[in-house]
């Protein structure tokens, strides 16, 4: 059986609920502006909690690939630069670009057998990372104001209640993706880079959870920032560590389905909140739908002697 009672208990269970708990306190708090970090330091926690409890690597790492240890930490460092936008655009778009080059060249396997020069695989690989970024934190609900009905949603009560439902829907689509992520790279050869990217999906359900009753004044693009820098992680390394035959083009496609479930529904702003969850799940649920499906067709036959 790939995932034993206690797999699930301790790499699913214990990260949502570490993230749940957190999203709930910070809420309950009144934490301010700032209170969209409690998104991201929950997700953190739970991730670690998780990946340690199902010792899934060493605390210090040893090898290229054990620093998806720290991979959404950095990615949280990514978002954390909405901090500085205010002030900077260019600092905050510096100290983001930082983090994401950092865990690029952290990640960079150093094998003698790579003919690609280590500075241009982390180059590529924080391009990717930031793009999606860029795409991740463009797509997400965004707070418009502090106040419970915005100025541009007073026209429409449906409009007040659809700003909590995207964002807890973007979470949820963010959950499902790192659940099909963690499907890929069992199919890619390994189990264990499939149980890192569940337990960070565990995080992303249960910040839905924590948000879906109607959290209002959320900015989760610092969230989105996380989300982004850490699957790109999961993904590109269990790539370079396959030897399966999936295309390299389902390591690339499958992290962007929130941006694409985010995309559109802001694009039906105007449409009932069932209708647009509806068509925004079925445009990020196609994404997987074709990713995981390449993937599973490109699986060899079974041996027959087995």
């Amino acid at each position: 059986m790939p995932f034993t009672a206690r797999d699930l208990l301790l790499g699913f269970g214990l990260p949502a609920l570490i993230a749940w708990l957190t999203i709930a306190l910070a809420a309950a708090m009144r934490f301010g502006e700032r209170r969209f970090l409690a998104a991201s330091l929950g997700s953190v926690a739970g991730y670690l909690a998780g990946y340690w409890s199902l010792d899934l690597g060493p605390y210090v790492p040893q090898v290229e690939r054990d620093w998806l240890a720290y991979a959404p930490a950095f990615g949280a460092v990514a978002g954390l630069g909405l901090l500085l936008a205010d002030r900077s655009k260019l600092a905050a778009a510096g100290t983001s670009l930082l983090a994401i080059a950092a865990i690029a060249w952290l990640l960079s396997p150093t094998w003698k057998s790579l003919t690609t020069p280590r500075v241009a695989r982390a180059a590529l690989w924080a391009i990717y990372a930031a793009g999606l970024a860029g795409c991740s934190m463009a797509t997400v609900p965004r707070r418009q104001s502090s106040r419970p009905f915005p100025t541009d949603e007073r026209k429409s009560g449906e409009a007040a209640w659809a700003r909590p439902w995207g964002e807890s829907l973007w979470c949820g689509m963010a959950a499902l993706t790192l659940g099909a992520a963690a499907g890929l790279l069992a199919l890619s050869g390994s189990l264990r880079f499939g149980q890192i990217a569940a337990c960070l999906g565990a995080t992303y359900l249960g910040a839905a959870v924590a948000i879906a009753p109607g959290r209002r004044g959320w900015d989760f693009r610092a969230f989105a920032a996380l989300y982004a820098v850490a699957i790109a992680a999961f993904m590109l390394t269990g790539q370079m560590n396959s030897f399966s035959p999936i295309p390299r083009f389902c390591y690339y496609l499958l992290p962007i389905a929130p941006a694409a479930s985010g995309a559109i529904w802001r694009a039906m702003a105007s449409s009932n909140v069932p209708s647009r969850a509806a068509v925004s799940l079925l445009a990020g649920g196609a994404v997987l739908a074709v990713a995981l499906g390449i993937a599973v067709a490109m699986q060899p036959p079974p041996d027959p002697e087995w």
